[in-house]
């Protein structure tokens, strides 16, 4: 079976697992699409993460608009000024659908539109591994 057969298999096999009962099978790719794509620019932010948060922190209120700052500074054209990843999004179980709308809306526009057009709001929303209880 080549690799791409098996992370296949792997990904709707999880779906399967954590989704049933949340979402019918025909949905999970509502879900699943959405995430696999995030998580690459997670996985290409990753190593420079907390550089991009501190170029933010530091700029956000000497300049207008950071964002040429931090493309230069970190050479690339797209970037995540919150301070959550998805890996960081776990660290925190009671506030995590306030923090993942962090997360969300700190991506650079250009990632940000290409999220919003998936409306993850919806399935995040029906989950429970969210807790929407945490004030936005």
């Amino acid at each position: 079976m080549s690799k791409f057969q098996e992370l296949s298999s792997l990904i709707w096999s999880v779906a399967d697992d954590v989704l049933r009962g949340l979402f019918k099978p025909h949905e999970y790719g509502d879900v699943i699409l959405p995430f696999v794509i995030l998580r690459r620019p997670d996985c290409v932010i990753e190593p420079r993460k907390d550089e991009i948060y501190n170029l933010y922190e530091e700029y956000k209120t000497k300049v207008e608009d950071p964002s040429p700052v931090i493309r230069s500074r970190i050479k690339a054209e797209f970037y995540n000024t919150s301070k959550y990843d998805l890996s960081r999004l776990k660290q925190d179980p009671k506030n995590t659908y306030l923090n993942y709308r962090l997360y969300i809306n700190g991506f650079s526009k250009n990632v940000y539109d290409i999220i919003e057009n998936f409306q993850l709001d919806k399935p995040v929303g029906k989950t429970s591994l969210i807790d929407q209880s945490s004030p936005m």
